[in-house]
């Protein structure tokens, strides 16, 4: 199980890069073609918009799985060491929470939009919304696998970090 993660961490982080080069790539086409050519290329705007919409979901499923989402430092620092452990079952409660309703508003709106194309590109707009379902899906199983590492933490059986 360990290696699966280790694999898909590595893919995520990836695929992570490989969209902020596609933003960059395609933001610098875009600039070029204005400038030197007076011209502007129709699909440029949209595939920015939609690499970044793809930045955004899959950056949130990685900061859920290394625990760098936002939180209240100050709430966190007044509570006593040996209650950190439910604060932090709490908010990994919450944080499962938000994502079910990521996973099932992001498959309701996928639904509702699956006949629709996009205006430039001519890419179905599914393909675009469904990565919301799928980061929520991602966000609940890391989520999970840090709730079992505290866990196993607490119980003095080991646990990764």
């Amino acid at each position: 199980m360990k290696m699966v993660l280790k694999i898909l961490n590595r893919v995520f982080d990836a695929l992570l890069a490989l969209l902020m080069l596609g933003i960059v790539v395609t933001c610098m086409t875009e600039i070029i073609a204005r400038n030197l050519f007076s011209t502007s290329f129709a699909w440029s705007g949209e595939a920015g918009r939609y690499l970044f919409v793809y930045v955004v979901f899959i950056g949130a499923f990685i900061l859920a799985r290394d625990r760098e989402y936002i939180c209240m430092d100050l709430l966190k620092a007044k509570v006593p060491a040996k209650h950190q452990f439910v604060y932090n079952l709490i908010l990994d409660v919450m944080l499962i929470f938000f994502a079910a309703v990521l996973v099932y508003s992001g498959y309701q709106f996928t639904i509702a939009n699956r006949l629709q194309i996009s205006s430039a590109m001519g890419i179905p707009k599914p393909v675009i919304y469904i990565i919301t379902s799928i980061s929520g899906v991602f966000i609940i199983l890391y989520t999970v696998i840090n709730v079992y590492g505290d866990i196993k933490k607490k119980t003095g059986k080991g646990g990764a970090e």
